[in-house]
C-alpha cells in the first residue's frame, strides 16, 4: 500500500527529545516555523499594541509557542458599565452561562470562583454589578476533553493574577454542550486595590492564549508529529483560518497563487500537497477560481467568507435539528438579503446570538412553513417582540426623494413667503385637496409634518416652532442631492415590527379580483 500524504508528512518530522521538549528535524518544521515567524513582530512592537495602553492598561509580553504547543482559542469582550440595564445584563449573562444542559452529561453547569469555592456568593455578583466594566472570556482548549476544565480555569486565573500582580474578582462556568469543551469567565473591572483594571489588547488576544497553552502543555504534554500532521490535514478542509492560510497569503501575487513557484527550500513536497488540498477546498467553496495548472485566483477577503459559510451552516444545522424541518426549509437572513423584500411570520424562539455577547436573535416560522433565523441589531425593535408574536421583518431604507410630500410642502411654503405651517396645509387639504379614501385633512397634514421632522434633523429645513418650518428656495434640489449622497454610503439595518396577524394575512393573500 502506498503511504498517504499524512504518513509521509509524519515520517518527515521525526521525533527527538531534549529536556521533555520535542523538535522537528525536517523541512516541514522549518516551513511551519517560518509561518510563525512571519506572524510575529518584535517585542517592542507587540508591547505597544492595545487600545487601552494610553490609559494605563497592563500589558505583559508573552512568547508565542511553536507548533508543538497545545492550541487554545480565546474570545474576549470588554463590557462597559453604561448605567442603564448593566446589572440586568450581568445577571442575564450569569444565568445564561449556567443554563440547563450546558454542563457535563447534559447537567446544569455550576458557577464557581477561586480556591475551593463552588458557589458564587452574592458579594461577588454585587461587585460585578457595581464595577465600571468587566471582561468576558471564552477559553476553548483544543484538547479540553483530556483535562479537568475547572482546575485548568483556576490555574489560568492564578497565572493571570501573577502577570497582572493583583487579585481578581471572577466567576466561571465550564460548558460541554459543543464538540470542544470550553469555559466562560467573567472578570471584574476592578483590581485588588480598588482601581480600574485595564488590559492591553495584545495581552487579551495573545497573552492569555499563550498562558492557557502553557498550562495544558504541562498537564498533558506537547503535541507529537502525528498530531501536527493530522491537524494540518484536517484544517485544510475546515471553514476557519489556519496556518495554511498564512502560507497562501505569503505566496499570492496580484491575487494569484502558483503552487509550482513555491520555493522548495521553504516548503517540503508533503506540505505543498496539503496546501493544494487547502486551495482545492477554497475552490469548492467558490473562494478560489482555477486559472491553469497549479494556478488559482484567490478572493481577497476569503477568511471572512469562510467564517460566514461555517457560521451559516452551523445555524442551519441547529435550526433543522430544533424544528425537525429539512435544511432546505431553514434560512439565515441578513439585512442585505432583506433589502428587496420583507418576511412575515410567528416568532417561535428567541435567544442570545453569541455566548459572550448580549446580542439576540429570533426565529420566525413563516406562513410557507420555513424557519428563518434573524439576528437583531441594537435598534431593530421599537417594541420588544416575544415568542408567539406575529411580526414583519424588513430593513431600514435609505433617505429618498424628492417625494410628492416634498413637492406639496414646497408648494405651500412658496405661497406663504417660504414659511410652511401645518395649519395652513391642513386647511388647504380640507377645502382644495382630494384626499385618499379614509384619510382626513388632519391625518394628511400629519404625514407632511413627519417628513419635515426628518429633513429638519438633516439640516435641510429650519424648524421655527412645533408646526412651523422655514423652507429654503432650493428645497427640492437639496432633497435630491441628499438622497443621492445617502444612497451611495447607506448600510441597511434589520427592523422588526409587531403587527396584527389579520392585517398581514390580508397583505399576503392580496386583493381579490372581480369575476
Amino acid at each position: 500500500m502506498q503511504p498517504t500524504i499524512l504518513d509521509r508528512l509524519a515520517q518527515r518530522v521525526s521525533l527527538k527529545t531534549d529536556t521533555e521538549e520535542f523538535r522537528l528535524a525536517s523541512k516541514t518544521r522549518k516551513a511551519l516555523s517560518k509561518i510563525k515567524s512571519k506572524q510575529k513582530g518584535t517585542k517592542k512592537v507587540q508591547e505597544a499594541r492595545g487600545g487601552l495602553s494610553s490609559m494605563g492598561a497592563r500589558n505583559i509580553y508573552t512568547k508565542d509557542h511553536d507548533i508543538y504547543s497545545r492550541r487554545v482559542v480565546v474570545k474576549a469582550r470588554y463590557v462597559k458599565n453604561s448605567g442603564t440595564g448593566f446589572k440586568e445584563k450581568i445577571r442575564a449573562h450569569l444565568e445564561y452561562i449556567s443554563r440547563r444542559n450546558a454542563g457535563m452529561d447534559g447537567e446544569s453547569p455550576e458557577l464557581f470562583s477561586r480556591d475551593d469555592i463552588s458557589v458564587v456568593t452574592k458579594d461577588i455578583v454585587k461587585k460585578l454589578e457595581e464595577s465600571p466594566h468587566n471582561f468576558r472570556f471564552i477559553i476553548s482548549p483544543e484538547d479540553g476533553a483530556m483535562i479537568d476544565m475547572k482546575l485548568f480555569t483556576k490555574d489560568l486565573i492564578r497565572t493571570i493574577e501573577k502577570d497582572l500582580q493583583t487579585k481578581l474578582e471572577w466567576v466561571a462556568s465550564c460548558h460541554y454542550d459543543t464538540n470542544e469543551p470550553h469555559v466562560h469567565i467573567v472578570i471584574n473591572g476592578m483590581d485588588g486595590s480598588g482601581k480600574k483594571l485595564l488590559l492591553s489588547r495584545d495581552y487579551i488576544s495573545r497573552g492569555i492564549r499563550n498562558r492557557a497553552s502553557e498550562i495544558i502543555n504541562k498537564k498533558i504534554g506537547l503535541r507529537n508529529p502525528e498530531d501536527i500532521a493530522l491537524s494540518l490535514k484536517i484544517d485544510a478542509h475546515k471553514n476557519k483560518k489556519c496556518e495554511l492560510d498564512t502560507i497562501i497569503k505569503n505566496n499570492t501575487i496580484d491575487g494569484v497563487i502558483d503552487l509550482s513557484k513555491i520555493n522548495n527550500n521553504d516548503y517540503s513536497e508533503d506540505l505543498k500537497d496539503v496546501i493544494y488540498e487547502r486551495v482545492s477546498h477554497l475552490q469548492r467553496s467558490s473562494l478560489a477560481v482555477y486559472v491553469s495548472e497549479n494556478k488559482w485566483r484567490i478572493k481577497d477577503d476569503y477568511i471572512n467568507d469562510l467564517h460566514q459559510i461555517n457560521r451559516t451552516r452551523s445555524i442551519i444545522e441547529k435550526l433543522s435539528s430544533y424544528s425537525g424541518m429539512e435544511k432546505a426549509h431553514c434560512e439565515v437572513i441578513s439585512a442585505k438579503k432583506l433589502s428587496e423584500k420583507s418576511i412575515v411570520g410567528h416568532v417561535v424562539s428567541r435567544g442570545v446570538v453569541d455566548e459572550i455577547d448580549d446580542a439576540e436573535y429570533i426565529i420566525i416560522k413563516t406562513p410557507h412553513q420555513k424557519q428563518i433565523y434573524v439576528e437583531l441589531e441594537r435598534y431593530s425593535e421599537k417594541i420588544r417582540v416575544s415568542v408567539g408574536d406575529f411580526v414583519r421583518v424588513d430593513t431600514t431604507k435609505p433617505f429618498d426623494g424628492p417625494k410628492n410630500s416634498d413637492r406639496s410642502i414646497n408648494e405651500i411654503a412658496h405661497a406663504n413667503g417660504g414659511i410652511y405651517k401645518v395649519a395652513v396645509h391642513e386647511e388647504y387639504a380640507r377645502t382644495h385637496k382630494k384626499l385618499p379614501p379614509g384619510v382626513n385633512a388632519q391625518e394628511f397634514a400629519q404625514v407632511h409634518l413627519n417628513r419635515l421632522e426628518v429633513v429638519a434633523k438633516m439640516g435641510l429645513v429650519q424648524k421655527l416652532d412645533d408646526k412651523i418650518f422655514l423652507i429654503p428656495p432650493d428645497f427640492i434640489e437639496r432633497i435630491a442631492a441628499h438622497a443621492q449622497a445617502s444612497s451611495k454610503k447607506y448600510q441597511p439595518h434589520i427592523k422588526v415590527t409587531r403587527v396584527p396577524e389579520m392585517t398581514l394575512t390580508n397583505q399576503i393573500k392580496g386583493p381579490r379580483l372581480k369575476p
